[in-house]
């Protein structure tokens, strides 16, 4: 009987007294990922992708499609015969600094800043503005009659 603990014992008869011999696993092929072919740098392009956009515009990928719809950001034009799109840079470079020409200094007031005024106050100004849509409306019915 063989004095090798059982682990490690051969399973054939003839081979009792023999060491069990594991083999070196064959070394993995490695894998070097495909290199793909690059233009200039992303800096000389004159357009951008959808990752380099994210990076120039602090907007949300929702916010600029919105934009885009509705004209006030820069159309996509689509990278053929892929699905990818991009932008050009000049284009998006302009927007940027429209919206930075906007912008609001300290003690300014930007024009859609709501201006908190007491429920008496509100009352009092949901009373004149109906009063003159009021006023307007007999105005132009008036003129209506005239004709």
């Amino acid at each position: 009987m063989s004095n090798l603990p059982p682990h490690q014992r051969s399973p054939f008869p003839g081979d009792a007294d023999a060491p069990l011999q594991y083999a070196e696993p064959a070394p993995r092929p490695v894998h070097q990922k495909r290199q793909r072919a690059r233009g200039p740098p992303a800096l000389l392009r004159d357009y951008l992708t959808r990752a380099e956009l994210l990076e120039l515009v602090p907007l949300s990928m929702s916010t600029i499609d919105n934009l885009e719809h509705a004209g006030v950001f820069p159309s996509r034009f689509k990278i053929d015969p892929t699905t990818r799109v991009a932008w050009r840079r000049k284009e998006v470079e302009r927007f940027m600094e429209q919206r930075a020409a906007k912008r609001v200094h300290k003690g300014e007031q930007h024009p859609r800043q709501k201006i908190r005024r007491s429920g008496c106050t509100q009352r009092r100004l949901v009373t004149e503005l109906t009063h003159r849509l009021e006023k307007r409306k007999r105005n132009i019915s008036k003129q209506e009659t005239e004709r």
